[in-house]
């Protein structure tokens, strides 16, 4: 079942409180931040949508928004969860970022792994189609020479 933002926002706040651990909770909102993706393309969240699922658990728990709990529960928020969490935040910010960036980098690491050299990975165009030939497409040769090492 996919989650809305508010509902991901919502019960990383309730951990957050409830936790008597904040750098553990911390943790589990980075880990589960970092690994949503999108429910019809399977694809990574955006980090743009991620930063605001930080702020909206910033504002559950600062009070500016209210949080959404079933029929007769209640959270108590503690100023110590307050200061902590705003203390921390810069650094999951920080955090995700890293992840972000670590995701984007990773073609090129599957690109060497550490068994295979690449020698040469070339991409030649050897005809673009002319503005009047809307029929023709481009050619595209891939000269691609891997030697495995022994």
């Amino acid at each position: 079942m996919a989650s809305t933002l508010l509902e991901i926002s919502n019960n990383l706040a309730k951990t957050f409180i409830q936790s008597k651990k904040k750098k553990y909770a911390t943790k589990i909102i980075i880990r589960e931040v970092s690994s949503l993706l999108y429910s019809n393309t399977k694809q990574p969240v955006d980090y743009t949508i991620k930063t605001t699922i930080i702020k909206v658990i910033g504002e559950l728990i600062n009070g500016k928004r209210p949080f959404q709990l079933p029929e007769g529960e209640t959270i108590l928020i503690k100023q110590t969860d307050i200061s902590k969490f705003s203390k921390l935040e810069d650094y999951i910010l920080q955090e995700l970022w890293a992840r972000h960036e670590l995701k984007t980098s990773e073609l090129h690491t599957e690109l060497n792994p550490s068994s295979i050299s690449v020698q040469t990975f070339t991409l030649n165009f050897s005809s673009m189609p002319q503005p009047d030939t809307s029929s023709q497409s481009p050619k595209f040769n891939f000269i691609h020479n891997i030697k495995i090492k022994k």
